[in-house]
């Protein structure tokens, strides 16, 4: 018998045994955390938000998380050097993970006919962002049911079930612009939060805020990426009583690491 000591990440696992993706019924193999350090600069990230999980939902959301990193670092535009080798890199890994998106994203011509409204508002802004595309918002979409998930977990400790719903919304930056983010329900969130250690804080790349009921079975999240994109999710423990809500797209969890849409 090995008398070696456990590592960081069995201890987790000792005391987080459930992968909280797949609706708490398959056992946790690894902590992921989330959002995965490829969003921040340099892969650089405070400690905080490490949720447990099974290898299969890890590895089924990797080049989504590629995309999303890549999605983060449209606005504001790279200042040093290094940030802007690493947002060519993500861009050349993010297509090769998945093959013709940068041609979807490519503005169409009533985009490009917003440009310069939106420079208005923001003089330095080089990229309107075209997230219409079915690659880019399956990528996105997976992306932000992985990160509601992760903070309903990291704010309630329960595991959204197999019969419970998330419900997700990703807007653009130019969404923010133009009103489309649903301040009444925003409204409802407590303080803005980010990851911290120390006094070294990543509020600039990272946000998020919440509200949970008493019973912690229902939440409300929302989470900002740079000035780029942002993600509005919701969880209910009990798909019956799901509303159901204009722009807003239902998944069920599923044991292989996937998402069931069902409305």
């Amino acid at each position: 018998m090995s008398n070696s000591p456990l590592t960081y990440t069995k201890r987790f696992i000792i005391d987080h045994p459930i992968c909280c993706f797949c609706g708490g019924g398959t056992p946790a193999t690894t902590r992921d955390h989330v959002p995965a350090k490829v969003i921040f600069d340099g892969k650089h990230r405070p400690k905080g938000l490490e949720v447990p999980a099974c290898v299969q939902c890890q590895e089924y959301s990797k080049k989504h998380e590629l995309v999303a990193a890549m999605v983060a670092r449209f606005f504001p535009d790279s200042t040093t050097s290094l940030q802007g080798k690493e947002i060519k890199k993500l861009f050349r890994r993010a297509d090769k993970a998945v093959p013709g998106l940068l041609d979807e994203m490519k503005p169409s011509l009533k985009q490009k006919s917003r440009i310069s409204e939106f420079q208005k508002k923001e003089p330095n802004a080089a990229h309107v962002l075209n997230l219409g595309g079915p690659l880019v918002n399956a990528s996105l979409d997976i992306f932000a049911i992985k990160m509601t998930c992760a903070l309903h977990y990291g704010m309630t400790k329960n595991i959204i079930p197999i019969d419970g719903a998330i419900s997700i919304r990703v807007f653009s930056n130019v969404d923010a612009l133009n009103g489309e983010i649903p301040h009444a329900l925003i409204n409802v969130l407590g303080s803005e939060n980010t990851l911290k250690q120390g006094t070294w804080s990543v509020s600039n790349q990272f946000s998020y805020s919440y509200a949970i009921t008493d019973t912690k079975a229902y939440g409300v999240y929302f989470s900002t990426f740079r000035r780029s994109f942002a993600v509005l999710g919701l969880v209910w423990d009990n798909i019956n009583i799901v509303p159901i809500g204009e722009g807003m797209k239902t998944f069920t969890p599923h044991t292989t690491g996937e998402f069931r849409r069902i409305r």
